[in-house]
């Protein structure tokens, strides 16, 4: 007899949507009968809030939605406030500060608006990427005196891997950083996690580890995979976020969540 699994999250860009950062029909029907089955779906994204509305939309159910890497995290009609978790100011002046000094494009997220120390061909992509203004300070560590959701840098990926190690020595234990991807370098609380936040869903819910799923493809859903009863990367993810799941599931351009839902929610 198959394992009852109450609740499935799974991260967005890279594994939920495809390369042309579509939903596809097939898994946009295989959330809707997962949900009409009585299990819980979660997307865990380190996008912003602002950036999931199209998601939102998608669909006429209240469901859990995590965003900025597991620091918020709401329901998705009635924007119940689940969870909150804001980086210190302190630490948030640290990590700006050497962004900068390491000629990073830096930005932070304060009250779901988006600043940028300065404005450069990173910082406008991304501020494209996800149609949303971004006001420019001279004084971004001003911006933070009250903490911030997160704060990122964004280079090229090879400037990106060579401060890898250095920022992981430097900032261990005092902050979660990590690559979403090989363009964007992160930091949250070490009190925020996408591994803590469906903890705190499931929680809410009455659902455990053992009943969880949890699907990704990048270094940030690695927590959650470990955290979920079963944990699955898609076929796309890297190495590194593969040996930590159980399962590896077909890729995001292979409609790999679908396959997931279909295989352990519907049980086709």
């Amino acid at each position: 007899m198959k394992k009852r699994y109450r609740l499935i999250a799974s991260d967005c860009d890279g594994t939920l949507i495809n390369s042309d950062h579509e939903l596809t029909e097939r898994t946009k029907t295989a959330i809707d009968r997962c949900m009409d089955a009585g299990a819980v779906f979660v997307l865990a994204t380190g996008r912003p809030t602002y950036a999931v509305q199209w998601f939102v939309d998608m669909f006429d159910r209240d469901m859990p939605i995590v965003t900025y890497n597991g620091s918020f995290a709401m329901m998705s009609k009635t924007q119940k406030i689940l969870l909150e978790v804001t980086l210190p100011a302190e630490l948030c002046r640290e990590a700006i500060t050497l962004g900068r000094e390491r000629g990073m494009g830096v930005i932070t997220y304060v009250d779901h608006k988006l600043y940028v120390a300065e404005r450069n061909a990173w910082t406008d992509d991304y501020a494209r990427f996800f149609n949303v203004g971004a006001a420019v300070t001279e004084n971004i560590s001003d911006v933070v005196k009250n903490g911030a959701s997160k704060v990122l840098w964004i280079k090229d990926a090879g400037s990106i891997s060579d401060i890898y190690a250095e920022t992981q020595t430097r900032f261990a234990g005092r902050l979660n950083c990590f690559t979403s991807t090989p363009f964007l370098f992160e930091f949250i609380s070490t009190g925020a996690s996408k591994g803590a936040a469906i903890k705190k869903i499931g929680g809410l819910y009455g659902i455990g580890p053992e009943e969880m799923i949890a699907v990704g493809d990048g270094f940030n859903d690695v927590d959650m995979i470990e955290y979920a009863g079963l944990g699955i990367a898609v076929k796309n993810a890297p190495k590194g976020v593969k040996d930590a799941a159980d399962e590896i599931a077909p890729s995001n351009d292979d409609d790999g969540v679908a396959a997931v839902i279909e295989k352990y929610i519907l049980k086709k």
